[in-house]
């Protein structure tokens, strides 16, 4: 009988998050929608990656900053980290700080020494009210071998719930289909919410 009890108890729970989610779509709030990211690339077609020690870094202003899932920038790094450690990619990354007085870009590139650089930095970010917050990223790779850049992208990123995921998630599947890295790199899960 208890068990009845709590079961209904969980099954209106469950109908009522719904009912607030649909009306959180309806008034145009972000707390039940899904985070997007639309990536346009171009590599260069002579590039045969072969990368095993990659740099990130960033510079992804607030887009994952203060999200309701915690440090969604730090859950985009793991995610992003696990999923190439599993193709044979060690992944370090290195978030620019804007105020920095010296180049910490090249601070990083030593204290790390990969082969090849990716950095993803903010272009323009914009807000409409409650809506989620829409943020343009620039993508490079540089391969220090050669010393030339052969990859970049433009990531158009709205952000709301699973920021981290999503963004992992779409750079990974882009880098995977521009064959920056092996089709055999899983692609990290990104939790579904809301609905």
């Amino acid at each position: 009988m208890f068990w009845l009890f709590a079961r209904e108890d969980v099954m209106r729970f469950e109908s009522a998050l719904r009912f607030a989610c649909l009306g959180f779509l309806v008034l145009g709030l972000s707390g039940c929608v899904q985070s997007k990211a639309t990536i346009t690339s171009n590599r260069a077609n002579d590039y045969h990656a072969n990368i095993k020690r990659l740099l990130v870094i960033t510079d992804l202003g607030q887009a994952l900053k203060g999200k309701i899932d915690g440090d969604e920038e730090g859950i985009f790094e793991s995610n992003v980290r696990d999923a190439l450690a599993k193709c044979s990619i060690v992944v370090e990354f290195h978030r620019h700080d804007p105020l920095a007085l010296q180049n910490d870009a090249q601070e990083a590139i030593r204290a790390t020494s990969p082969d090849t650089v990716m950095t993803l930095a903010w272009k323009s970010a914009q807000s409409g009210g409650r809506a989620p917050k829409s943020t343009v990223y620039i993508g490079s790779i540089v391969d220090l071998t050669t010393k030339r850049l052969v990859w970049k992208a433009e990531i158009d990123f709205q952000s709301a719930w699973s920021g981290g995921e999503t963004l992992a998630a779409s750079l990974v599947d882009r880098l995977k289909a521009d064959t920056i890295i092996s089709a055999s790199c899983p692609t990290p899960i990104v939790p579904r919410r809301g609905i």
